[in-house]
């Protein structure tokens, strides 16, 4: 399950300017390190109340679920069939998984059971104890209002704007709200799904699709069966209208795309890349893809950035994008993580939820890796970077582990992709890859932990690799090096001394590292030494030489930024002007433009000027124009970044450049019409407030624009009702109702507080927003519900909550919050 990703997916417009670690030791000619230790295993654990596998009674080999539903009641009616063996001699009675389900019938082997309905689910009583070795049969006919799991989109939208949609989330977990069984991933089980609903509409599910029937009553009977265990949570079901385009892999993958039929243009730019990315995993992985075919539904409102349902991924509709979106937001990171994960977490799976990194670590990484073969080195290194960023942020949280039950998406995540990185720099990408194999291999369809993960390594390439392990995975922190170097020249040659030093603090969770690095010393002339060295303990002494007395030019700690840490590497910036202008990493020079961010304008203007001049990453030269952002002198190069190849460079410039000097306006204004919606909303905000004289021309250069999600649609209203003589919209107040999305109804509710507009419509819109299931849009409204009752609205709210009509869980949560 990916939420939604912080790392921008597009295209990087660098040339591969990066190798893999080894290989560019290999060309550098980089001593290689020899550990030279004892590789004995050190495991540190932080306690952990919710770690361990689940116990449970009974395998569940098999369950056919067969529901129908009643959208506007927000009702499920189902039959559940388990089939079902014992997994200890004799069973007396066992439990599955199903709160507030009403339970009509109970039948084992045809016959009425004994059972108890509890808060979270229903104990079954057999007439005489299970034996072991026999496969038993439990049908049990239920209904349900799930108040998680199963949503009903679309149906409260009396415009008829919202598409009318049913779907699933099931990890949560979700599944036990609206069919009963034994929700957790250490039971995987083939399930088989039997959905009846209206025949005007689409329905998906895991797997084949059996059969669809037509009742003769105005609903159709869609029936799908999968072939092979796959992890409960992963069941999912997606009812819309819909149409499907379909393609196919190189290896023969069926793929079905659905799309909404009345922006069938979107389809091409949001599955785009989709075949490659089953071709790539099944490159990177040596394994075919496990299932007999890949589907993928777009939803509304849906809680997360897409969910991996076996065999058929459900994501946000805020990805399905037209080709002018996609450049600002798109679906390319959030497809290749769902696609991953079709290997890591459905063809094998966790078995406890503390190694639930096994899942979000692997899909994490491979999603970067079929990235970097679509897009390049550069874009491989930014996302890198993004990762990093991720991990920094997250260790302010408390000193956790990846391996732990509340590391958090940080760590799981990110963390954890970006040590993947470095495991294959240790051991080589070719041995990786094998071990990757035969891991999958050895332990599908089953469920795996981090020790299965650990002992392939040994099994495979004979490497104890605990040291590793401990350290990444079981170990809390990061290191922290400080670096400091020193030049000598000695019998004609330029000696390069670099001593690193781990200066972070060290406890239980976090102890010093041990990692081999590259180093490397670039010269004046051109030329470099390097040198691949073991950083161990507290102090650690570096020697490169030349065979000539050279000029240092700059040194490189960790080319390409390959080891995840924290450093402090004072250098002047006549060096870090250099390492900007020369290194062959991109990320490299990224991060000698950031380090000189604290330098004084006039020092670095013409370095970064310069460098901005023959930069090819747009990464690097937007870190330069946020640095000169604010520069008078630099009034050519801002020109010219807000007419840079790049929307990432132009929008950086529009936002960043505190005054519009008159040189600027007419950049400023051809942003208007630039092809990245959220430059277009920022020209128009930045003309607007600087101009407002010109307010009206600009509106109506825009007035025909929506963007994406209404973005500058949004933005347009709300400086249209800014004017003195102009009333809100209602166009306005409808973008902050149940018609719309999230993204949509969250911006519009905000420039409504903002325009003080406090209408019994209005309010109605707010209650609503700060009730719904997602929380995307409950988090901001409940901060504006907030906002109304400590300004006087209450009165407003309670009379619009007494008129309208809420679902008991609306009900709940708008009471609460009148309650403050």
């Amino acid at each position: 399950m990916l939420s939604r990703f912080p790392l921008i997916s597009f295209r990087g417009r660098g040339p591969l300017l990066g190798l893999y670690l080894l290989l560019t030791c290999a060309l550098l000619g980089c001593a290689q390190p020899d550990s030279g230790k004892d590789d004995t295993p050190v495991e540190r654990r932080v306690a952990d109340p919710r770690a361990g596998a689940r116990n449970h009674k009974i395998d569940q080999v098999r369950m056919v679920v067969d529901v129908g539903f009643n959208p506007d009641q927000q009702r499920v009616r189902g039959t559940v069939t388990h089939y079902f063996r014992p997994l200890r001699s004799t069973i007396d009675s066992f439990y599955l998984d199903g709160p507030e389900i009403t339970y009509k019938e109970v039948r084992l082997n045809g016959n009425l059971t004994n059972h108890d309905v509890t808060d979270g689910g229903i104990r079954i009583h057999p007439d005489a104890p299970r034996p072991w070795k026999q496969t038993d049969t439990l049908r049990i006919r239920y209904e349900a209002t799930p108040r998680h799991g199963l949503y009903f989109t679309g149906w409260d939208d009396s415009t008829g704007h919202a598409p009318r949609q049913v779907w699933t989330q099931g990890q949560g977990p979700g599944p036990r709200h609206w069919v009963p069984f034994y929700d957790s991933p250490n039971d995987k089980l083939i399930t088989e799904t039997i959905i009846t609903f209206d025949e005007e509409y689409r329905v998906l599910s895991n797997g084949e699709r059996v059969g669809v029937e037509a009742n003769g009553d105005g609903t159709k009977t869609w029936h799908y069966r999968m072939s092979n265990p796959h992890p409960g949570y992963a069941m999912m079901i997606g009812i819309g209208r819909y149409q499907v385009q379909r393609e196919t892999s190189n290896s023969g993958v069926e793929i079905q795309n659905y799309y909404y039929p009345d922006q069938a243009g979107r389809a091409g730019p949001t599955y785009r890349h989709t075949a490659e990315m089953i071709d790539v995993m099944e490159q990177e992985t040596g394994v075919a893809y496990p299932w007999s075919r890949y589907s993928q539904i777009p939803v509304h409102n849906f809680l997360h950035g897409g969910m991996e349902n076996t065999t058929a991924t459900v994501f946000s509709d805020e990805y399905y994008v037209d080709e002018r979106a996609y450049r600002d937001r798109n679906y390319v990171t959030v497809n290749a993580h769902e696609i991953a994960h079709q290997w890591f977490g459905n063809f094998i799976t966790m078995g406890r939820l503390e190694e639930i990194w096994l899942h979000e670590s692997f899909a994490t990484h491979y999603a970067k890796v079929i990235e970097r073969k679509l897009f390049g080195e550069d874009h491989y290194q930014w996302n890198r970077k993004q990762e990093r960023d991720q991990v920094l942020a997250s260790l302010d949280r408390g000193p956790l582990p990846i391996r732990h039950t509340r590391a958090g998406s940080g760590r799981v995540y990110y963390k954890g992709s970006l040590v993947l990185d470095m495991l294959k720099d240790v051991v080589g990408k070719p041995e990786f890859d094998r071990v990757v194999e035969r891991y999958l291999r050895e332990h599908a369809p089953g469920n795996v932990t981090s020790r299965d993960f650990f002992h392939a390594f040994d099994e495979v390439l004979g490497q104890n690799l605990d040291w590793f392990f401990d350290q990444w995975i079981l170990q809390d922190g990061l290191p922290h090096y400080d670096i400091s170097t020193r030049m000598s020249d000695s019998s004609g040659t330029t000696v390069t001394e670099v001593t690193v030093r781990q200066i972070h603090e060290t406890g239980p969770l976090t102890q010093d590292f041990r990692m081999p690095i590259v180093i490397e010393a670039h010269y004046e002339d051109g030329s470099s030494s390097c040198v691949r060295e073991w950083i161990d303990g507290k102090k650690t002494a570096v020697r490169l030489a030349a065979r000539e007395e050279k000029q240092v030019d700059y040194v490189l700690f960790d080319p390409g930024n390959r080891v995840l840490k924290r450093q402090t590497f004072q250098r002047d910036v006549q060096e870090l002007g250099a390492q900007l202008q020369k290194a062959s990493n991109m990320i490299d020079r990224h991060d000698a433009a950031e380090a000189l961010r604290e330098t004084s304008l006039s020092t670095k203007r013409g370095l970064l000027t310069n460098a901005f001049a023959t930069e090819p990453s747009p990464h690097v030269r937007a870190e330069i124009v946020r640095q000169l952002a604010e520069d008078t002198r630099s009034t050519d190069l801002l020109e010219t970044a807000l007419q840079d190849s790049s929307s990432v460079v132009r929008g950086i410039a529009l936002s960043r450049i505190p005054t519009i000097a008159d040189p600027l306006v007419d950049d400023f204004e051809r942003a208007l019409s630039d092809s990245s919606y959220q430059n277009v909303e920022t020209a128009l905000d930045r003309l607007t407030t600087a101009r407002p004289s010109r307010t009206r021309e600009y509106l109506d250069r825009t007035a025909s624009i929506d963007g994406q999600d209404y973005n500058v649609r949004l933005k347009w209203l709300a400086i249209r009702a800014d004017l003195e003589d102009e009333p809100v919209p209602d166009e306005l107040i409808d973008y902050a109702g149940p018609s719309y999305s999230f993204r949509t109804r969250v911006p519009a509710l905000r420039a409504l507080d903002k325009l003080d507009v406090t209408n019994e419509t209005a309010a109605a819109h707010l209650l609503d927003a700060a009730a719904h299931f997602s929380r995307d849009l409950r988090g901001p409204a409940s901060t504006i519900l907030t906002s109304w009752l400590e300004e006087g609205e209450r009165t407003l709210l309670e009379s619009t909550y007494r008129s309208g009509e809420w679902t008991s869980r609306q009900a709940a949560r708008i009471e609460r919050h009148l309650e403050q």
